[in-house]
């Protein structure tokens, strides 16, 4: 089970007016996430928003910025730092 206390997302200037939106679409993207070991604990993940054009749905976007979010995960159980 991934469990996310509190997530800041920096979007840039075009993306304005679509965070209530993309941050439901990122929820339920993440909500996809295979399950992660249950004794990780993660403080924080320093993770940048990739780049892509804001005419994409919030949909591509969330599943985009999710992609991001388990490969930083991954890297922190696999020894490396997230």
């Amino acid at each position: 089970m991934l469990k996310i206390d509190r997530l800041i997302l920096r979007l840039p200037p075009e993306f304005i007016g679509r965070e209530k939106s993309l941050g439901t679409a990122l929820a339920h993207a993440l909500g996809e996430t295979p399950a992660f070991d249950r004794r990780q604990t993660i403080a924080s993940i320093t993770a940048a928003m990739p780049a892509m054009p804001a005419s994409q749905s919030d949909a591509a976007i969330a599943r985009q910025i999710a992609a991001h979010v388990r490969t930083r995960i991954s890297a922190g159980q696999k020894g490396g730092r997230p």
